[in-house]
């Protein structure tokens, strides 16, 4: 038996179990939708799903779009145009910089050992910083004079607050000897670049003698030695301090001995006459000594200079 189904509105065919099975749109008159017919969805009717059978749909004016719970929506530009405003991302190149404007910061990753980031050359890799966000850079200095070394324990470019402390015309005894304590504080580094003595011209035959010992113990630390900031106009304070004639218990380990001259100043290294330098351990004693060998008393002055550097 054969049914022929006349109407004038959409036509929809149910099964014995009352489940859609055919839905047809229609024109309104008994006609299936042409090319180019016209589908109205009245105010407050049923969403309408459209397939276009593997073929493609051409929508003429605007079209709302609502993402499903579950979908995802994805928006396809062959390319995009920043803004250059003060909440677009974009920014025109030697425009000014303006309190509060938007953009993407550049992220550095903090690599205090200084590893490796990336596996082999040309391939991409962040930047990278100390623990106080000073960026890693590989420098090469130039122009030293002749004989000097170059390298990256000898030379560097340091940075630190300067200070000096020093002992105007002393006199030592016959066979005497001036100690100076110098106390390392756990932080700052004390970076000492000059242990300077100038001792007068004499007669005497027998040397001073400097000596630098390291890691000494004291039951008392003596007299306090100023240290005066190199910016004077800085209320900054050293935290390395300096005694003259402390009790000493040990003196602990002589890492440098020299003779000093009679007659001009002596630079018991470092000095800014010699690339060598000495960073001083953290929280520990030094004893600088300058013995007179002779058995006349001698006069001298002496000067300490050092930095203080972040540990």
């Amino acid at each position: 038996m054969y049914y022929t189904l006349m109407a004038t509105q959409d036509i929809s065919i149910w099964d014995e179990t009352q489940t859609k099975v055919v839905s047809i749109i229609t024109d309104g008159s008994n006609e299936r939708l042409a090319t180019d017919d016209k589908v109205t969805n009245g105010s407050g009717a049923s969403a309408v799903n459209i397939q276009d059978g593997g073929n493609t749909i051409t929508v003429d004016g605007s079209v709302t779009v609502t993402q499903a719970t579950g979908t995802n929506l994805h928006v396809v530009t062959d390319s995009q145009t920043p803004g250059t405003g003060a909440t677009n991302l974009g920014k025109a190149e030697d425009a000014g910089h303006t309190s509060g404007d938007v953009g993407v910061m550049a992220l550095a990753v903090r690599n205090d050992a200084g590893t490796a980031l990336a596996g082999t050359t040309l391939d991409y890799i962040p930047l990278t910083t100390d623990n106080k966000g000073k960026l890693y850079v590989n420098a090469t200095l130039s122009g030293f004079p002749n004989g000097y070394v170059d390298n990256e324990v000898t030379w560097c470019i340091e940075q630190g607050i300067a200070f000096w402390a020093t002992g105007n015309y002393t006199t030592i005894a016959g066979n005497g000897t001036l100690t100076i304590l110098i106390i390392t504080p756990a932080s700052p580094f004390c970076n000492m670049r000059d242990m300077t003595v100038n001792i007068t011209k004499s007669g005497n035959t027998d040397p001073c003698l400097l000596r630098l010992w390291e890691g000494a113990t004291t039951s008392a630390s003596g007299s306090s030695v100023t240290a005066y900031n190199n910016k004077r106009d800085s209320a900054t304070a050293a935290t390395t301090t300096i005694f003259t004639s402390p009790t000493i218990t040990t003196t602990g380990t002589k890492i440098i001995e020299y003779v000093a001259h009679t007659d001009w100043e002596t630079y018991m290294a470092p000095s800014y006459t010699s690339p060598f330098k000495v960073i001083l351990k953290v929280s520990t004693k030094y004893l600088f000594q300058i013995v007179n060998t002779s058995n006349q008393p001698v006069t001298l002055t002496w000067q300490l200079f050092w930095l203080e550097e972040a540990t």
